[in-house]
């Protein structure tokens, strides 16, 4: 097969939809398809290595849309070429000229939102976002070959926005190069109490809600240090720096800034627990990244994931109750057995359903159908 994904961007601050692309990518090409992605560019990324995998990426001239002169030209050559195209988010260019070009020319497509249907996105932004809905990403939606979803909850939270559309859920596989690395005796001992978090520095990640109930920690006499791998916009730092200040516990916070996707086994590894607390979270590969390495995850029920977590035994979820939240994690650090049997669990849940082995012949089914369907019968 030769499958184009496109999406809007490769920046590191678009967050989970960028890091699904590459994974997808990898286990596509390393497997014997023709890949190619094809994105604006926003000046750097941080790209894994992605071997047998073609980046294409243009100049955008209008940030806000991704609107690129060029995009069109380059999108047209490579979607005549290939089998299937798979488009990653929805309010951009990138995606509205693409699934154009795709029905020009009778190209089958699927659409990934990435949470960007669900109530809450929807709710961002104000009445522009369902003007555009009504008069462009419906008629996408429309004339897609399905909508992939990467759990069940962000399909059920969309399906007011598909109107009958065919959707199916497909989990993102896990990043090869991390669980290639994966090993019988994978916790690394560390002296410090470790929690861990991952991602983007961005207020709908609720660091301050973390800060706040490490802030209760700490009055209990519990030690702890606790890593946080990303970055954000510098003022949005400095209110959490102070924050942390009149929490009394700016001395066990180490801002490590962002990690390379290979260095952060050993964060994984050595972590007691990696927390997620989102106000929204349409996947979350940070959790998944962690259960490949044996550490037990702590989020809130807004991450989509959770449910299928939290069945595995790999993690508990918790409200922005402070109290009860601070709670649950003292009761984790104190008790290694349960940690211990979260992390069994977590390596099972991975290897069982999110390996690339498991993951490729469902990817492969769902192209398979649709290359050799017309869209109009799904």
């Amino acid at each position: 097969m030769n499958i184009l994904h496109v999406i809007r961007d490769l920046d590191s601050n678009t967050g989970g939809p960028v890091s699904a692309v590459f994974s997808i990518s990898s286990m596509l090409a390393s497997r014997g398809d023709a890949v190619t992605i094809l994105s604006i560019s926003l000046g750097k990324y941080d790209a894994p290595s992605l071997n047998n995998v073609e980046i294409v990426t243009v100049p955008c001239q209008f940030i806000k849309w991704r609107y690129s002169h060029a995009f069109k030209r380059v999108a047209e050559k490579l979607i005549e070429k290939s089998d299937l195209v798979h488009i990653h988010t929805v309010w951009e260019y990138p995606t509205f000229i693409t699934a154009k070009l795709c029905d020009i020319i009778d190209k089958p497509y699927i659409l990934r939102p990435c949470g960007m249907l669900d109530e809450w996105c929807m709710g961002q932004g104000g009445g522009l976002k369902k003007l555009y809905y009504k008069f462009m990403t419906k008629n996408i939606i429309k004339k897609s070959g399905g909508i992939h979803f990467t759990s069940k909850k962000e399909m059920d939270l969309s399906k007011k926005y598909l109107h009958g559309k065919y959707g199916f859920v497909l989990p993102i596989p896990i990043n090869e190069c991390l669980y290639s690395k994966r090993e019988k005796t994978i916790k690394i001992s560390c002296m410090k109490k470790k929690l861990l978090f991952v991602g983007r520095i961005h207020p709908h990640k609720r660091l301050e809600l973390i800060f706040q109930v490490l802030g209760i920690l700490k009055s209990r006499g519990i030690t702890f240090v606790l890593d946080i791998a990303g970055e954000g916009k510098e003022l949005y730092k400095n209110s959490l720096k102070d924050l942390s200040v009149n929490m009394g516990i700016d001395n066990c916070i180490d801002w490590k800034g962002r990690i390379k996707q290979k260095n952060l086994v050993t964060l994984y590894r050595q972590a007691y627990l990696t927390l997620l607390p989102s106000m929204h979270e349409n996947y979350g590969n940070v959790l998944i990244e962690a259960m490949s390495q044996a550490c037990p995850v702590v989020m809130t029920r807004e991450v989509q994931i959770s449910n299928e977590v939290v069945e595995s035994g790999s993690g508990i979820i918790v409200d922005s109750n402070k109290k009860s939240f601070a709670d649950t994690l003292e009761c984790l650090m104190k008790d290694s057995n349960q940690r211990n049997v979260m992390a069994k669990n977590s390596i099972e849940y991975v290897h069982n359903f999110l390996s690339a082995d498991n993951i490729y012949p469902k990817f492969k089914n769902i192209y398979s159908s649709l290359i050799k369907s017309p869209m109009d019968e799904k």
